[in-house]
């Protein structure tokens, strides 16, 4: 919808706000059976859903905690 680029700012807003020496963040943009994390470098990267991981080309990416943000 029209709300999908709020939503994404306001999840990049909450990222920025997060103690980065606390937490180690990953954007995950949600969009319909897709889940996927973008690096700096560009690449994109889909989550297991069934793990919940994230494989990127040098890790996997355990998640302890998921903060969701929607508009719409």
């Amino acid at each position: 919808s029209g709300e999908h680029e709020i939503s994404l700012k306001t999840g990049h807003n909450i990222q920025e706000m997060l103690d980065k020496t606390i937490f180690d963040t990953y954007f995950i943009v949600v969009k319909g059976h897709n889940w996927s994390f973008t690096n700096e470098k560009g690449g994109t990267f889909l989550i297991d859903k069934e793990s919940f991981t994230l494989k990127t080309e040098d890790k996997t990416v355990h998640f302890d905690v998921v903060f969701n943000a929607l508009h719409g």
